[in-house]
């Protein structure tokens, strides 16, 4: 009777163990993973939305648009910045760009598929509304300045917001 108690506890450990170890594999997999149908700048991994297409490409950066919106995403690499700090030299240089581009609704954070922490804060110029937005890792940051026509913002934002926050940042051999 022992053996057989004994043989009951250890597939109970074993399965338990299985159980509670497999959605943290999945985890980990899925921040190490680079989705079907994404595109690199660096080790930024961008998951473009439907209807997105990538009007040009470097080896650190992207340009996607869909209509009139468009998004860069710049990688660069480094000790990354503070994020306030960063996310201020971002609004600089969108606002040489749109230079009546006013930020408001402050600053939303969230966390990105692979683990990283994110930066998002809205703009509005008179004719466009967009977002910028900043990506940190150890290695370096993921620079973000998406702009759309304020006639057709709505019909992109959920796009964008989607396009932003499931940002990936690739981690040394990882795919």
């Amino acid at each position: 009777m022992r053996q057989g108690a004994l043989v009951a506890v250890l597939v109970l450990v074993v399965g338990l163990g299985a159980a509670l170890l497999t959605p943290i594999a999945a985890a980990l997999e899925a921040r190490r993973v680079t989705p079907p149908g994404s595109v690199t700048a660096g080790p930024v991994v961008v998951l473009p939305a439907p209807g997105w297409i990538v009007q040009a490409r470097s080896a650190d950066g992207l340009l996607l648009s869909d209509g009139g919106a468009r998004m860069v995403v710049r990688w660069q690499p480094g000790p990354p910045a503070d994020p306030q700090t960063a996310l201020s030299s971002l609004a600089a240089a969108t606002q040489e760009i749109v230079p009546d581009a006013r930020r408001f609704g402050g600053v939303r954070q969230f966390v990105t598929p692979s683990g990283d922490p994110g930066y998002l804060e809205p703009f509005a110029a008179a004719g466009s509304t967009g977002a910028i937005a900043l990506v940190t890792a150890p290695e370096g940051e993921a620079l973000v300045q998406a702009l759309a026509p304020s006639t057709t913002f709505s019909e992109v934002a959920d796009d964008l917001i989607s396009m932003i926050t499931n940002l990936r940042i690739r981690r040394g051999g990882g795919s």
